[in-house]
């Protein structure tokens, strides 16, 4: 894969539109699916850690030991936790609606829904951590 330095100007907004309707045809990923793109992504980081490092070490003379201190491990945290958490992140949360006799038998709830696109833009220092960490 070869990665450009910069994207032309021109070519946004075709990738925009890609990007778009890839996200449409997956906003409603079943929980499950969510989970197993999210270990997938772990093993990605852990199958690659020594290109990361070597990546670190070339571009910015991070040592083995600080790339996995504030990338690797960062990620790796993110990951964790959203895995463990997507089920729970995924529910519907009841909404309490105080004495309001209109809404009292509705059951009113928040359901938490994908939307679509978000641009991650990441700093130069923190390449890895600050762009995979939103994600």
């Amino acid at each position: 894969i070869k990665i450009p330095l910069a994207t032309a100007i021109a070519e946004i907004p075709a990738i925009i539109t890609k990007a778009r309707a890839a996200a449409t045809s997956q906003l409603l990923f079943p929980v499950e699916q969510r989970k197993t793109v999210l270990k997938e992504l772990m093993e990605f980081f852990t199958t690659n850690e020594r290109k990361i490092f070597d990546v670190l070490k070339n571009d910015l003379g991070r040592s083995d030991h600080e790339s996995y201190v504030v990338e690797v491990s960062q990620i790796m945290g993110e990951l964790s936790t959203a895995h463990a958490n997507v089920e729970k992140w995924a529910k519907p949360a009841a909404v309490k609606t105080g004495m309001n006799t209109l809404h009292m038998l509705d059951g009113l709830s928040i359901k938490p829904d994908p939307l679509g696109l978000v641009c991650i833009i990441a700093p130069w220092n923190y390449p890895f951590a600050m762009c995979f960490a939103p994600l």
